[in-house]
């Protein structure tokens, strides 16, 4: 951490004056990092990566960003790591990972699991797509505050529009940071206009 503490020192210092800020990317439940308070004296944002809490690894279908971990994981940072609390931003995955079901007649979140999905992630344009041209149906899970989705044996848990809307409503009761988005260029949607791109990024804008 002293080395790392250092650098970001440094560069702070340096990105301060040309105008810019310093921000580093950390996981929300296993920080990399010890002295996360003396860390983040020299950063602008802490942005968490509140996505992969569940995936391949796992024999039961989750949702790998629900939303009812969010104030844990809040609460944790904060009052544990003492970081602070307009320095946090929430991450949010612009993709779903996937499973394949044991009996696809048991689908809600929870259920056994004979496999990944295939393939094991993927991207919100591609939900999108099989929701509006294949034979996908979205669910809803309100304790997991977080939609998924199921077609036969395939089953996978992402985030949209009403499981963003959520957390923004948590980042700004709780007096957070913002929102950063994971892998942008899966909001890019084939054979649609210029103004549906990026939807769920401009959600958050507002």
């Amino acid at each position: 951490d002293k080395n790392f503490v250092f650098l970001l020192r440094m560069l702070k210092r340096s990105l301060d004056l040309n105008g810019k800020i310093l921000s580093i990317v950390c996981s929300s439940t296993e920080p990399e990092f010890n002295d996360i308070k003396k860390l983040t004296q020299f950063v602008d944002f802490v942005n968490l990566k509140c996505f992969d809490l569940q995936g391949s690894w796992d024999v039961q279908t989750n949702i790998h960003c629900a939303g009812n971990s969010l104030a844990e994981i809040v609460e944790f940072w904060i009052d544990e790591k003492g970081c602070q609390r307009d320095k946090l931003v929430i991450g949010v995955p612009l993709y779903g990972r996937s499973f394949t079901l044991l009996d696809q007649d048991c689908n809600e979140v929870g259920s056994l699991t004979s496999d990944i999905g295939g393939p094991d992630i993927l991207g919100y344009n591609e939900i999108v797509h099989n929701l509006h041209h294949q034979d996908w149906t979205r669910y809803f899970s309100e304790p997991h505050s977080s939609p998924y989705a199921v077609c036969g044996d395939q089953w996978v848990g992402y985030d949209d529009a009403e499981s963003i809307t959520h957390k923004i409503k948590i980042i700004k009761r709780e007096g957070l940071g913002g929102m950063m988005f994971w892998g942008i260029e899966n909001e890019i949607y084939k054979d649609c206009s210029e103004w549906k791109k990026f939807l769920l990024i401009k959600l958050a804008m507002y």
